[in-house]
């Protein structure tokens, strides 16, 4: 199927808003694509087909590979209103502990997530590796046409601006909670309070 939507000629960086290009942006945090590198092309594919019901400024593709152990990239990213996972068999095969962490905190809440399954059957080896509500999250195939799930990804990111992001909503006493349930994770998956593997 890549091959197909590189013919149609769909597939490109010029367009797409990487995630390094807009660390330093001011722009609204409404769509991020969470992707491989081998799945790099259905995440430029993603983006074409939901830029409209979706602003174009508001999406972001993120390589998972960029994962760091900053506390700031995990509060930052999962403020995202809608976070769409490419679910691919490289995806599955490189998670490490970091990424399984990154993925357990920016993932949530888990009805804000859309999962794609792209050459893998289940989201079973993912919710092995990852403490995830399953049956919460959106599931889309990559049989599907993006007409049958665009407009359900939009209605969620309309959903999130109607609330205020999470961090900002809260005061000097629960970010500080929120930030003790990240360590606690690390702690749980292995890492220190600086995000450095221990042992």
């Amino acid at each position: 199927m890549t091959r197909k939507l590189a013919d149609r000629g769909e597939i490109g960086h010029s367009s797409t808003h990487w995630y390094r290009d807009r660390e330093m942006s001011n722009t609204s945090e409404d769509l991020l694509i969470i992707y491989e590198s081998e799945a790099e092309q259905w995440a430029s594919y993603l983006r074409f087909h939901l830029v409209g019901p979706i602003s174009e400024a508001g999406i972001c593709c993120y390589d998972i590979a960029l994962v760091t152990s900053r506390r700031d990239d995990f509060l930052r990213l999962g403020g995202y209103k809608c976070k769409l996972l490419i679910l691919s068999r490289g995806m599955l095969e490189g998670l490490c502990q970091l990424r399984r962490f990154f993925l357990a905190r920016v993932l949530r809440p888990e009805t804000s997530v859309v999962i794609l399954l792209c050459g893998v059957e289940s989201l079973d080896p993912l919710l092995e590796l990852v403490p995830l509500k399953g049956e919460q999250c959106l599931q889309i195939s990559s049989e599907q046409e993006p007409q049958d799930y665009r407009l359900t990804v939009a209605e969620i990111v309309h959903k999130g601006k109607k609330v205020k992001p999470a961090l900002a909503a809260l005061g000097p006493k629960n970010q500080s909670t929120c930030v003790s349930g990240i360590l606690e994770l690390a702690h749980l998956l292995g890492y220190d309070n600086s995000f450095n593997r221990v042992g």
